[in-house]
């Protein structure tokens, strides 16, 4: 008699199936976007690659919760209350006549985080690992369009960090603007990162661009 496959390889194969299904069809709603992102999640879960795959594990379990106060989205908010910290440094001493820049690492640093650059890689090596088509990253009109609905899932959900060392920011929210698609074809969408700074009580925000 031949070994029967392991019920979890039998799960993985029509979860591998599944989503290489959904992929074929052009992204079109939030549930599209969830059902992938739930379907890749199982997979995180049955390869034991979530050490591996750690920002998609985020946005991942992100689309699926009201507000997120884990670990992950703690750290998110631990950088975004470091820059706001640091922005407001910069503008006192600039308002004293002393000139600073904000450190390069920093800005790309931020650049990465907010343009969710970890998110499309690693799901992009996700897809690759289990040979399932990564057109849904690498092309960029898909990438938008999924981040569209994306943003559109998880824009009423904050990330929260409520502890005593975050002293400029404690609550994130992710935002889809509803702005006219650059002319010159460089970005289809503008998604905004805001918070309340809690020494001034200002709004600060930053955008990408998709």
């Amino acid at each position: 008699m031949k070994n029967r496959p392991a019920p979890a390889t039998l799960l993985q194969a029509t979860i591998v199936d599944e989503l290489r299904s959904e992929l074929t069809v052009d992204i079109a709603s939030e549930r599209q976007v969830v059902y992938i992102l739930v379907q890749v999640r199982k997979l995180l879960e049955l390869d034991a690659d979530q050490q591996r795959f750690p920002a998609l594990k985020f946005y991942c379990d992100w689309a699926t919760h009201a507000e997120m106060e884990r670990e992950a989205a703690k750290r998110i908010v631990r950088r975004l209350d470091e820059w706001q910290r640091l922005s407001e440094e910069t503008i006192k001493v600039r308002d004293a006549g002393v000139e600073r820049n904000l450190d390069k690492s920093l800005l790309a640093e931020m650049y990465d985080l907010t343009g969710l650059a970890n998110f499309k890689a690693q799901l992009a090596d996700l897809l690759k690992l289990h040979s399932i088509d990564t057109a849904i990253v690498t092309d960029k009109t898909k990438w938008a369009t999924f981040m569209r609905y994306y943003c559109s899932t998880v824009s009423a959900c904050p990330l929260k960090c409520c502890e005593p060392g975050s002293r400029h920011v404690d609550e994130v929210i992710l935002t889809l603007l509803d702005l006219e698609p650059s002319r010159t074809g460089d970005w289809t969408l503008v998604v905004r990162w805001s918070w309340i700074s809690k020494t001034t009580g200002h709004e600060s925000r930053t955008h990408a661009f998709f």
